[in-house]
């Protein structure tokens, strides 16, 4: 028997937390209670406290379960507590909002950190099939797939983005990792690179990118003198770590590239994050 589809998949997900979790009370909060009530909340959010967020929400939602506000709440907490949840809680936002583009790419992002790649896949083209030529959801969507190298589909996406908008420069990045992870084409990869740093000479994806390409051609200074501009510029962006301990272990000093992947590691823990592309290991 042929297995449910993705979508399918998500909605029973869906219902499941709908069942589990949105238990409804019998009457609405007094207006002060809700007041009240709101105020903390909007409290618990300045102060990052996603625990309270997602307590306070989730009390809102058993008064008010069918609330898009509140189940946007209780999505954005369990971003950070639990990819899982905030998958069935972004899917029950998706179908309930009247602006369900809100939950993109959250909704897919969340899917992809619990492990469920083809969920993940299934919700960034729903959410892209919403607005076909936004460039972001294009971007989100090809980006998933370049991570997961299917470099074709991934390229007639990054080009239909660039079609839509010439000033998006991941697009072209995308475009440049392409022609290097698939084809080892540096030629059009240092091309695709360059246009993006003749705009934006810091820009963070675009140098590591560069670094990468010098070091394939193992181009050593070179390589070490952009990550080091890098790191300047963007100190918690971890791939500049992981780049020079690279280039360090490659020039045979495992004592500096002990050093920085020591550093990378730290900065991971810390929930720091890198550019968009390749990720580590070099």
């Amino acid at each position: 028997m042929r297995k449910p589809g993705g979508v399918f998949q998500a909605a029973l997900l869906a219902l499941f937390y709908a069942v589990v979790y949105r238990a409804p009370e019998s009457r609405s909060l007094p207006p002060e209670k809700l007041r009240e009530t709101l105020k903390a909340l909007a409290l618990a959010e300045a102060k990052e406290e996603h625990r309270k967020v997602l307590e306070l929400s989730r009390f809102l939602l058993r008064r008010y379960p069918d609330n898009d506000r509140y189940i946007f709440k209780e999505a954005s907490a369990l971003d950070r507590l639990d990819p899982g949840g905030a998958a069935a809680s972004w899917e029950r936002y998706f179908q309930i909002s009247p602006d369900p583009v809100d939950a993109c790419p959250a909704l897919g992002d969340s899917y992809e950190r619990s492990g469920r790649g083809d969920f993940a896949l299934d919700a960034h083209r729903r959410c892209l099939a919403l607005q076909p030529r936004n460039t972001d959801l294009i971007f989100y969507l090809a980006h998933f797939l370049e991570r997961h190298r299917k470099f074709d589909e991934a390229e007639a996406l990054y080009r239909r983005g660039l079609a839509l908008s010439a000033e998006y420069a991941d697009m072209r990045l995308g475009l440049a990792r392409i022609a290097f992870r698939r084809d080892r084409d540096l030629s059009s990869a240092r091309r695709w690179v360059g246009e993006v740093l003749a705009v934006s000479p810091d820009q963070a994806d675009a140098l590591v990118l560069s670094a990468r390409l010098d070091l394939y051609r193992r181009e050593f200074a070179r390589a070490r003198k952009t990550l080091e501009k890098g790191l300047a510029l963007h100190p918690k962006y971890l791939e500049f770590y992981w780049g020079l301990a690279a280039v360090w272990r490659e020039l045979g000093d495992r004592e500096k590239a002990g050093r920085y992947s020591a550093m990378a590691r730290s900065l991971r823990r810390a929930g720091e994050s890198g550019p968009r592309g390749l990720q580590a290991p070099w």
